[in-house]
């Protein structure tokens, strides 16, 4: 048979507070993005990010290096919907 617990006896844990802030994941995520595409920075002054991932493979060579395909650079259009009308429209951003 069990016993009823008095308020002596009854430990709360919830009542310290915050120990950390929470940092804003969202920035954290956006910040990333941002690093590693690099859309704001003109395409010739481009080092990092994609653009280090890009110029490691090209160009790439036939077998009988008669041909090649060259990499020249990316470029970042605006998109097509608002983040609203996606989830309107149910398509990804």
């Amino acid at each position: 048979m069990s016993r009823i617990k008095t308020a002596s006896e009854i430990r709360k844990y919830g009542g310290k507070g915050e120990i950390i802030e929470i940092p804003n994941l969202i920035a954290l995520q956006l910040n990333a993005y941002e690093e590693f595409l690099k859309p704001n920075v003109p395409p010739t002054e481009r080092t990092g990010g994609l653009e280090a991932i890009i110029s490691e493979v090209f160009p790439i060579q036939s077998y009988d290096k008669t041909l090649a395909l060259e990499y020249l650079g990316y470029e970042l259009g605006r998109p097509r919907y608002t983040p609203d009308e996606c989830r309107s429209l149910r398509l990804t951003y």
